[in-house]
């Protein structure tokens, strides 16, 4: 844990914003899809998005594949077709699961201050259920973090919880974990109040999980990881994603966007999610 939390001081995060990254060459599809109608739909909700989160969001040792830093934050551009302009804001703390409350309630005040277009919050809720707190008072805690989500009015992606039962103990350790029951409650929980909020998304990341823990396939648009592929999305952890698994996560939460826009951001992002990730490891090396 405490080499944990010494990797999580250097990826605090500077809440400043992401600059887009330089146009790469996309498929002519792709590429003539952009002019769609869709895209002018599309454009205000990528116009200004805020990435908030924990460790996974905030880019927890992704330096060790990239030779740098780098958060979801600075790994959305490289999902953009051509290298389209987003302006982001860097919410995310690596250091959340200290103080959930207090530090959730930074990223939020943050994001009201950027005036964002959309949110990416996907592991925002995290702590909020998991970490050293009492089986019986998780619930109450979880109301917290939705509470303050609940501050937000733009479209919102958030993840659902996934049970991380086979991490290793140094990062998460038994008691962190809460029983299945709760977590069942609690998805319950967020489902119920997502579906009372029509900007709010849910992103099915206990699904992906739970297939990538019973070494089952996985796929977005069309692309299939078998299942040996999990060393490829964890980290040693078994917690964290890699710089691919990190693609994923973050295709999950603009797949998510595209749903709630009914598909108009299809064009307008890159979904080739290896070639990105094999793009940015070589650049590192």
């Amino acid at each position: 844990m405490l080499a944990s939390v010494a990797v999580g001081l250097a990826l605090a995060p500077s809440c400043a914003p992401v600059s887009p990254r330089t146009e790469t060459p996309v498929p002519a599809a792709v590429a003539a899809s952009a002019g769609s109608t869709g895209s002018a739909e599309a454009a205000p909700l990528l116009a200004r998005v805020a990435v908030l989160g924990a460790s996974a969001s905030a880019g927890f040792n992704l330096e060790r594949e990239l030779g740098e830093p780098r958060s979801l934050a600075g790994l959305l551009p490289e999902l953009m077709v051509g290298g389209a302009g987003v302006e982001v804001l860097d919410g995310a703390d690596a250091l959340m699961f200290l103080n959930p409350p207090a530090r959730g309630a930074v990223q939020i005040e943050r994001t009201l201050a950027f005036r964002p277009s959309a949110v990416l919050a996907l592991d925002f809720l995290f702590w909020f259920a998991y970490g050293p707190t009492p089986e019986d008072q998780r619930a109450a805690r979880f109301e917290r973090g939705l509470a303050q989500l609940g501050r937000l009015d733009v479209p919102l992606a958030i993840s659902d919880l996934p049970d991380m039962t086979g991490a290793k103990a140094v990062v998460m350790p038994e008691s962190y974990v809460p029983s299945p029951a709760t977590l069942r409650a609690l998805n319950r929980r967020l489902a119920s109040w997502a579906e009372d909020r029509e900007h709010v998304t849910v992103v099915p990341l206990a699904d992906l999980v739970g297939k990538l823990r019973r070494s089952e396939p996985v796929e977005l648009r069309g692309r299939v990881w078998q299942a040996d592929a999990t060393a490829d999305l964890l980290q040693w952890d078994r917690l964290h994603p890699t710089v691919l698994g990190s693609l994923l996560f973050l295709g999950l939460g603009l797949d998510a966007f595209d749903r709630h826009s009914k598909g108009a951001l299809a064009a307008q992002i890159d979904w080739r999610i290896d070639a990105a990730a094999e793009r940015l490891i070589e650049s590192g090396r």
